[in-house]
């Protein structure tokens, strides 16, 4: 009898080993699975703020962009102004000219 309990006792103890050796390696795989979530979690915490500040600095340029858009726009319009009285400027020349000439040309007709 004492000894089939002491077998008996030895079958649980083994059984005991094998269940604490499993219990042991499923704590170490949950360990490693959240070390690596917490690993990933990091990285796209990492990549999140990656993407913001790329998003800032794009921002950022879409509005000098903006800005130097809007100066060369009022530059072009002052410009294109110029460009206008220049070109009143000449015809009205070529228009004085041609009256010049008209009466140079009539006044050698005259004589």
């Amino acid at each position: 009898l004492l000894t089939s309990t002491l077998r008996s006792m030895e079958d649980e103890n083994a059984l005991l080993i094998k269940e604490h050796a499993l219990l042991k390696a499923t704590v170490s795989t949950i360990t490693n699975d959240l070390s690596q979530s917490q690993r990933n979690g990091e990285r796209q915490a990492a990549h999140q703020n990656e993407l913001e500040q790329s998003l800032a600095a794009k921002e950022h340029d879409i509005k000098s962009l903006v800005a130097q858009r809007e100066k060369l726009l009022a530059s072009n319009a002052v410009l294109s102004s110029k460009v206008k009285s220049l070109e009143v400027d000449s015809r009205r020349k070529s228009l004085s000219a041609q009256v010049t000439e008209s009466q140079y040309i009539t006044e050698r007709r005259d004589l």
